[in-house]
């Protein structure tokens, strides 16, 4: 007879216990703070670009972190499974989506030297990424 305990699985803590752990009802949860975060930063209170950005990032990557944790969903495994796949299609989607509002979108004033830079980071990658992180909440 073994004098150890049961190790709880990998996902749980001791003392920590999921509070939600349906798919569905993470995906609810995402729909909602995906419309409600934009409507109420960037619509309704009309914050700055970057600092919407900033925030909407902040909330889309705590989302992840909570659906992470509660459903033990193993994200460095994942990313090691399919980095590639993940790559290619990322870099395709941003393609697609940066010749979309090229396209369609009225210009607007553009940074220049190391703004530009900046811009490309802030905007591209981290709004990308949150976009990204989000879609990955949605499809789970």
């Amino acid at each position: 007879m073994s004098t150890h305990a049961a190790r709880p699985p990998a996902h749980q803590h001791v003392g920590l216990r999921p509070l939600v752990t349906s798919h569905w009802t993470w995906l609810a949860i995402g729909l909602i703070v995906a419309f409600a975060v934009p409507f109420l930063l960037a619509d309704l209170l009309a914050l700055n670009r970057d600092l919407f950005y900033g925030l909407y990032a902040l909330a889309v990557f705590e989302l992840f972190w909570l659906w992470t944790r509660s459903t033990g969903f193993d994200f460095i495994a994942a990313v090691r499974r399919r980095w590639l796949a993940a790559s290619l299609l990322g870099l395709a989607a941003a393609g697609v989506l940066g010749a979309m509002v090229v396209r369609t979108e009225a210009a607007t004033a553009r940074p220049a030297g190391i703004d530009v830079v900046a811009a490309v980071l802030w905007r591209g990658v981290v709004y990308g990424a949150t976009d990204g992180c989000s879609c990955r909440c949605f499809r789970s």
